[in-house]
């Protein structure tokens, strides 16, 4: 069987790949980002775009296009636009011409570098060697997967759309709560729930139970996103209260106020910990009210303005029980607005579950992207041509060709 050549020439350091631009750069201090600008402000966070600034003097002075790194948050970001650099935390990596740096962004990407916490992780890129093939094969790489991740953004502009069903539908039917349009009852949220249950679990050492914890809520989609199993006797003496199918539990602690979530049906009857208030609507009418009002920006507002304390500022369970908020007293809309929080659930969670497969298949498809299999047809019908390349290659960059 004849053997064609190999197209990995070798794998090249970081040192040889890579130049770090950060230095000398104007750096915009978070205090100072604007909500609106004409200049995109990128830093470490998980948003591409962190705020705007509008001094030309923060525009980046160096090549386009780049990548950024961050620090602590390993989040990496390709920009090809003017831009200015956040303050802290963040690494401006350009790219040797050897090299398409879009195919080093997503080589990056399927390194999967492990977090260690809010610690720096620029020496764990450092230590990747990045393979190098002809630079038409890293560019056919880049177009397949620039094909796979417009999918995946256009399915994330999608579900951002869909996550604001609910607000809507809330403001549609009961009004601003700021301002109270449809001029509602106001009153305690307290009157609208019922007392719930506490359990020492002492009580029951024996018994294994499903516990949640602050962290196992996603604050961004209000959801549960994942729980522990546990034994009664070895239970946080903290984790007493039960909580019941439709129940609202409201994270206390800044700066997770956002973190709230309907508990469904596969958590009735579970624990929760102290960390959240319990709301459970009176007579199982209204849950639907109470929890898209704990997701609507004004709510965390009063929430936020009620924290108290240094280092972790919370509220009590008092200070959520005695935020006055409309109260609606037509049971008919309540119950119907009941009914349409949980359609729209349901219909959300089919829609992360298909976000979740694509994302799965976006992963195998990078994973492939590497092992020269998503390209190996066509480096058949391009053979010749890659092998001119590679000789280029090897003469430019002063290496030698791997037998």
């Amino acid at each position: 069987m004849e053997m064609r050549p190999k197209l990995l020439l070798k794998m090249i350091n970081f040192r040889n790949a890579v130049v770090d631009a950060t230095g000398g750069q104007y750096k915009v201090l978070k205090r100072d980002y604007l909500s609106e600008g004409r200049i995109p402000v990128i830093d470490q966070g998980q948003a591409f775009i962190a705020g705007y600034a509008n001094n030309d003097d923060a525009i980046f002075t160096g090549k386009l296009p780049v990548v950024l790194f961050g620090d602590h948050t390993l989040a990496l970001k390709y920009v090809d636009f003017p831009f200015a650099l956040g303050a802290d935390g963040v690494k401006v990596l350009s790219i040797n011409n050897a090299l398409e740096p879009k195919y080093v962004y997503y080589y990056w990407q399927s390194c999967a570098i492990q977090s260690r916490g809010y610690s720096r992780h620029f020496k764990y890129l450092r230590d990747v060697q990045i393979p190098l093939i002809p630079i038409s094969e890293q560019r056919r790489i880049v177009e397949i997967l620039d094909q796979a991740d417009a999918l995946r953004k256009k399915r994330s502009v999608a579900d951002a759309k869909a996550a604001r069903i609910l607000p809507a539908l809330f403001y549609k039917m009961f009004g601003d709560p700021a301002t109270n349009p449809k001029g509602w009852p106001v009153a305690p949220i307290g009157e609208m729930v019922t007392p719930i249950e506490r359990r020492d679990p002492s009580d029951q050492p024996e018994k294994t139970f499903t516990y949640i914890d602050i962290a196992g809520v996603d604050g961004q989609l209000g959801v549960i996103s994942g729980a522990k199993t546990m034994i009664g006797e070895v239970a946080p003496s903290r984790a007493r209260q039960i909580v019941k199918t439709n129940d609202v539990i409201i994270s206390t602690v800044r700066p997770y106020l956002r973190a709230t979530a309907l508990v469904p049906a596969q958590y009735d009857n579970q624990i929760c910990s102290t960390g959240f208030c319990v709301l459970r609507a009176n007579a199982g009418i209204g849950f639907g009210f109470l929890y898209v009002l704990s997701r609507v920006q004004w709510f965390t507002v009063q929430l936020n303005a009620r924290a108290r304390g240094a280092s972790y500022p919370a509220v009590t369970d008092a200070d959520i029980c005695n935020l006055r908020v409309l109260r609606p007293y037509n049971q008919d809309i309540l119950k119907s607005f009941d009914f349409q929080v949980l359609d729209a659930l349901a219909l959300l969670g089919k829609r992360r579950e298909a976000t979740r497969r694509l994302e799965d298949l976006f992963e195998m498809i990078l994973h492939h992207a590497f092992t020269g299999d998503l390209t190996a047809k066509w480096r058949e019908v391009h053979m010749k041509e890659l092998l001119h390349e590679m000789e280029q290659q090897v003469k430019s960059l002063n290496l030698r060709m791997q037998a």
